[in-house]
């Protein structure tokens, strides 16, 4: 894998990563609900439709060849992207 495509995968990551901490935190009521039927099934359909959308655009980026730092930077992101909307909560 060359450096570009390297480059590609880690902002990618890094986007996503933003956007899917914003995400968890705007469900926050859906994911902590007391009804524990809407929990599982809210908490498991988000789960795994951002899974499958990262790991089909890793796919389309570089033939769907995963690295820790790719998973690190998602969390970065996934970091970036709580603080932020929590952030804008507040206000």
């Amino acid at each position: 894998m060359n450096l570009k495509i390297q480059v590609f995968s880690l902002i990618f990551s890094l986007i996503f990563g933003v956007l899917f901490g914003t995400l968890v935190n705007l469900n926050y009521k859906l994911i902590f609900n007391k009804n524990i039927k809407i929990k599982i099934i809210g908490t498991f359909t988000l789960i795994l439709d951002i899974s499958l959308i990262y790991f089909l655009v890793i796919k389309r980026i570089n033939n769907g060849i995963l690295h820790v730092y790719f998973l690190f930077i998602f969390l970065v992101g996934c970091y970036i992207g709580f603080t932020l909307t929590t952030f804008l909560r507040k206000k």
